[in-house]
């Protein structure tokens, strides 16, 4: 079931607030748009493949795309959804997932006014590096298990056999492709359910931590405060939100 808020409604943007209580659905995609998640997960099925889809990831679709949406933790989300001509121009196939930058997603969030949000929404989808191929498909395939596990202890041998290929192969291919090594992807996927946990919820930060693949609050709070440059805890009081 989905509750829906609308923050912004231009002839340019519509943006809204929707939450999902982590029911699997099929949808038919009725216009452009562009969901970004605030916190939560959720993976997508398509003709043209699948995806995880969590705080470091949006999903574009247009109009008339078919796709399955399941939550493999059986949670819910909470995800910014955006349409509109602006969407529109954007360049992507049917469907497609981009990065979203921590301070690009801290813009989206936080935006006042709708030329906010259309200025943060175009630096987010700013053109990516470009790699090979068969870089891409080795780098895609592991960091569909890193979205959608990583909560989990990982090891690179697992990932590299689900690509098909040997662990030093897909250290290199992925680095090359994502510019980031496989630790270092992790790492960040799991820093970016903490900091949407941290801002968007009244989670304990140790349950956080625990939930985010940390080995504790002391471990989490680390790695978010040399990440991010401010602890969880401040990070919470500075960012929160009446919800």
């Amino acid at each position: 079931m989905l509750s829906r808020r609308v923050l912004f409604e231009t002839p340019e943007i519509s943006v809204a607030r929707v939450r999902c209580d982590g029911a699997d659905a099929s949808e038919q995609v009725t216009s452009d748009q562009c969901v970004v998640v605030m916190h939560g997960s959720f993976a997508v099925r398509h003709r043209r493949g699948r995806a995880v889809v969590d705080p470091g990831q949006a999903l574009l679709w247009r109009s008339g795309s078919q796709i399955d949406i399941r939550h493999p933790r059986c949670e819910g989300d909470e995800c910014l959804a955006i349409s509109g001509p602006l969407v529109h121009r954007f360049d992507f196939d049917a469907i497609a997932t981009r990065p979203i930058g921590e301070r690009a997603w801290q813009r989206l969030r936080t935006a006042e006014d709708p030329l906010a949000l259309e200025v943060a929404l175009c630096e987010a989808f700013a053109a990516e590096a470009s790699a090979r191929r068969r870089d891409r498909d080795i780098a895609a395939a592991i960091a569909y298990v890193l979205h959608e596990r990583f909560d989990e202890p990982l090891r690179v041998s697992a990932l590299a056999a689900l690509a098909d290929v040997s662990p030093f192969h897909a250290c290199r291919a992925f680095r090359r492709a994502t510019g980031k090594s496989i630790h270092a992807y992790l790492s960040e996927v799991r820093l970016r359910h903490a900091l949407a946990l941290v801002v968007e919820t009244d989670r304990p930060l140790a349950d956080i931590a625990f939930g985010t693949g940390f080995s504790g609050q002391p471990h989490l709070t680390r790695h978010f405060h040399r990440r991010f440059g401010i602890p969880p805890g401040r990070a919470r009081a500075k960012y929160h939100r009446a919800r």
